[in-house]
């Protein structure tokens, strides 16, 4: 943009640092900044088999279930599996913009910081 310029010492804006990884050695590299995906469902075993989502199953061609209709071991109904999904989902994106601010404080941009509103 106008008015913005990068230090001359800057690589191009087009260049990837990470270009002579393999997507082995990156995917390891990355996850080992930022973290990844870390959600453990302790109830796995005792979820539902059965489809009860399915148009045959609610009833509708939207596979619409109302609250009372899921049964008692479905996720939807869990308390303690929605408060860890959400948890753990907050935490991606906090580390996505971590991510998303270190390439822009490595762009020369300098007070980035990551608002809770």
């Amino acid at each position: 943009p106008e008015g913005h310029t990068l230090p001359a010492s800057h690589p191009p804006l087009n260049s990837d640092p990470l270009s002579g990884l393999s997507p082995s050695q990156r995917h390891s590299l990355l996850a080992g900044l930022y973290g990844y995906w870390g959600f453990y469902d302790g109830a796995a075993d005792e979820r539902p088999a059965e489809p009860y989502t399915s148009p045959a199953a609610a009833g509708n061609e939207f596979s619409d279930v109302g609250e009372e209709d899921f049964p008692d071991e479905a996720w939807q109904v869990d308390a303690v599996y929605v408060n860890h999904f959400l948890d753990a989902g907050e935490k991606l994106v906090r580390r996505g913009q971590e991510a998303m601010f270190g390439v822009f404080v490595g762009l020369g941009i300098e007070n980035v910081t990551v608002s809770n509103h």
